[in-house]
């Protein structure tokens, strides 16, 4: 983190570090580790807090960062038009095969490679991570204004990809999603020195 926050986040103009609960919540039902999401929520929530309390300390050490915000998934999911850009996403993804085709086709390779019992319930869990997250990458880059998205690992050809596919084939959806006529994500691969840092 101490090296993100001095490449990646300090240089830039400005900054949000997204703490993903409700997403880790619906890992915690499709592992086994929880058997409800009442529990599944209060979990994430707690591991959450202690994440949150763990980057608030690093960012105290960095005075000059007063532009990077830390911010958990319900303070942006609750906001109305995160809630209008996901209700269109499923609506999109109900009305285009192509799309709905790389959607379970990325539910499937988690399925196997993670070997979750592929019950209605699960897939159902499933995709809804999916789409949550492919609407909050949408919403953070395109409509809050933090275009460099980073990733730790890069995304490996041979799986689908449900938000390259739809800057690459259907930037008019991304459009009229976001109302905006120029799209302005840049995926950036995290590259860290382990030597130097851990």
């Amino acid at each position: 983190m101490k090296y993100i926050f001095t490449n990646y986040l300090l240089p830039a103009e400005a900054g949000v570090i997204m703490i993903c609960d409700d997403l880790h919540a619906y890992n915690l039902i499709l592992n086994g580790s929880c058997s409800t999401i009442e529990q599944a929520y209060k979990k994430a929530y707690m591991q959450a807090e202690n994440l949150h309390n763990m980057l608030t300390n690093i960012h105290r050490k960095f005075p000059e960062s007063e532009q990077i915000s830390i911010v958990r998934w319900i303070d942006i999911a609750g906001q109305k038009e995160c809630k209008k850009l996901l209700k269109n996403l499923h609506q999109f993804v109900n009305n285009d095969n192509n799309f709905r085709d790389i959607i379970n086709k990325f539910i499937l390779l988690n399925l196997n490679n993670f070997r979750w019992n592929g019950n209605k319930e699960t897939l159902v869990w499933e995709e809804r991570y999916i789409l949550e997250e492919i609407m909050m990458s949408i919403y953070i880059t395109e409509i809050l204004g933090y275009p460099r998205e980073l990733w730790e690992n890069a995304p490996k050809p041979e799986i689908p990809d449900p938000i390259a596919y739809l800057y690459n084939n259907r930037p008019d959806v991304l459009r009229m999603l976001t109302k905006k006529n120029i799209l302005e994500r840049k995926l950036e691969i995290l590259i860290i020195p382990k030597k130097e840092y851990f």
